[in-house]
């Protein structure tokens, strides 16, 4: 584990402590935070052992304990979390893209290249890239370290609801309100792939952790299963009453 790994934990479990009601009694830093305390990592496995008689709890978790607010300019319509943990990106109902350090809550980078509300964002699996669907029908792609547009990419006929990265970076997928799943080369922004099946808006998109399948799911009360490489529709899942339309 390197310093700046072990400096990140022992900042995390700072925070944890002063924000919960203990941190008034000294002792309860031992006795209670450091018992509950989630994660697995140095420092703080090296602390208990110095503690072998505190409590020990299976499963912690952080329970809804408030670490950091950051405070947005305008209402936020979607988040993620870069893989490494150590970056949060926000899009906004202002058209930007905030790039957030998520042990300091400092902004590091704000795009603001956008032409409409930004719907959903998501961070490349190396961090180098981030891309953004919005309400005027493109995907965008973004570089981390500058929030310089990197690319643009137009083919949806409607607003874009979801965007995701196949595990691997090198392709995007998107769901839009034009009821199509669309599939795009990462770099070069070129349209792969048309899925069409579903007969209302597109909600939610994702590839398999193997990158061999894309999965969606509709207003049309239906998940769809699609082989990555081909675009086949491979398994329709369908709620007892499916519908076409919307009342």
């Amino acid at each position: 584990m390197s310093l700046a790994e072990k400096l990140t934990e022992a900042q995390s479990f700072a925070l944890y402590f002063s924000g919960s009601n203990v941190s008034s009694s000294t002792p309860h830093l031992y006795i209670s935070s450091l018992a509950t305390w989630p994660c697995n990592l140095d420092p703080c496995q090296h602390w208990k052992s110095h503690f072998p008689r505190i409590p020990g709890f299976i499963n912690a978790s952080l329970g809804g304990t408030l670490l950091r607010t950051l405070n947005m300019r305008s209402a936020v319509m979607a988040v993620a979390v870069s893989l490494s943990g150590k970056q949060i990106v926000s899009g906004s109902s202002d058209k930007s893209v905030q790039v957030w350090d998520a042990s300091t809550g400092d902004e590091l980078k704000v795009s603001k290249g956008h032409t409409d509300l930004v719907r959903s964002v998501a961070f490349s699996p190396d961090g180098k890239h981030i891309i953004s669907g919005l309400n005027d029908k493109s995907v965008r792609v973004w570089l981390a370290s500058t929030g310089n547009e990197f690319n643009v990419l137009k083919g949806h006929t409607d607003l874009v609801i979801l965007v995701a990265f196949l595990p691997d970076g090198k392709e995007i997928v998107s769901g839009s309100n034009d009821r199509s799943v669309r599939v795009w080369g990462a770099l070069t922004g070129d349209e792969l792939k048309v899925l069409e099946g579903h007969t209302n808006l597109v909600r939610s998109v994702t590839f398999s952790p193997d990158g061999k399948q894309i999965v969606s799911g509709s207003y049309d009360k239906s998940v769809q299963i699609w082989d990555a490489s081909t675009g086949d529709e491979l398994k329709v899942f369908e709620g007892p009453y499916r519908s076409s339309h919307i009342s």
